[in-house]
């Protein structure tokens, strides 16, 4: 098997569709499978999934579910189910625009045998505010050498939905990285100790922003002081204190926006309704006069 596509699922049943539909509109010259691990919803979303497998044109196989797992265990089955040479991840909310997404891929970690994991440019498409945006690229190539030292001083993977990972790669990591609560950000830095990783220009997949998940159900500054900040010492940790100064040196930014966060909060927060009124309409006015 050429291609696990592995798709983890829970109360999905707005976006499913989309999901899934994007998956099997992949045209590919290999063999592809397709992994759903479903953490147990309590909507419709394994009903839409199993329907919409029924006119499947590669293999499937769908993971019994009998209790909520939690996204990192059920994550770790789904790894363990699969059997192809690459492993493509899709998380339910997210969906991919170009039906030759995995063979371009795949003909990248193909030519490059020492890159370890592929992910592509993103869309965000904010279900909140009604907007799409694509991420930006300030790379002068089509695609971009990354390293775990360049991740280790922020995050340019950003969902895991981009990612295509070597599994000879994946199988090599230490299995307590699962305990780790890893999402993209640890997979990538874990995995480019192995090799390099490699972001490519062209946007393939959108990232959807949505009030139930995990990240954007909270603040920007409750992620920042409850999340990332504290996982930043234990990636540190887990990677034996490797890139240590690339940490501390993305710590020190993040504890500095916090703080700023925190200082506007609170001042918005103790500002009388007539004054907040007042300050947006002499921003507005002066807005208004620049042009």
């Amino acid at each position: 098997m050429k291609v696990s596509v592995l798709l983890i699922s829970y109360n999905h049943e707005k976006y499913i569709k989309q999901c899934v539909e994007s998956i099997l509109a992949q045209e590919t010259p290999f063999k592809v499978e397709v992994i759903v691990a479903d953490d147990c919803s309590t909507d419709a979303t394994i009903q839409i999934i199993s329907k919409l497998l029924l006119k499947c044109k590669f293999s499937y196989k769908v993971l019994d579910t009998h209790k909520n797992l939690g996204m990192h265990k059920n994550y770790q089955r789904g790894f363990a189910a699969c059997s192809g040479e690459y492993i493509a991840l899709m998380e339910g909310d997210d969906y991919w625009l170009d039906s030759r997404r995995l063979v371009k891929h795949i003909e990248y970690l193909e030519k490059n045998p020492e890159c370890v994991m592929s992910f592509n440019r993103l869309i965000v498409k904010d279900e909140i505010k009604g907007t799409l945006r694509e991420k930006r690229w300030d790379y002068p190539g089509s695609t971009q050498p990354v390293t775990t030292a360049m991740l280790a001083q922020g995050n340019s993977i950003g969902n895991l939905s981009a990612c295509v990972i070597r599994r000879s790669a994946f199988m090599k990591l230490d299995p307590d990285i699962h305990e780790l609560g890893f999402a993209d950000w640890m997979l990538g830095m874990a995995l480019g100790e192995q090799g390099f990783l490699v972001k490519l220009k062209e946007p393939m997949s959108v990232y959807r922003v949505h009030d139930k998940g995990i990240w954007h159900s909270k603040t920007r500054t409750d992620n920042l002081k409850n999340m990332i900040i504290p996982n930043i010492d234990k990636y540190d940790k887990y990677l034996g204190y490797r890139y240590h100064d690339e940490f501390m040196a993305y710590k020190k930014r993040l504890k500095s926006k916090l703080r700023k966060n925190i200082y506007k909060n609170n001042i918005m927060k103790y500002t009388p309704g007539f004054l907040k009124a007042l300050i947006q309409f002499k921003i507005c006015k002066y807005i208004w006069r620049a042009f």
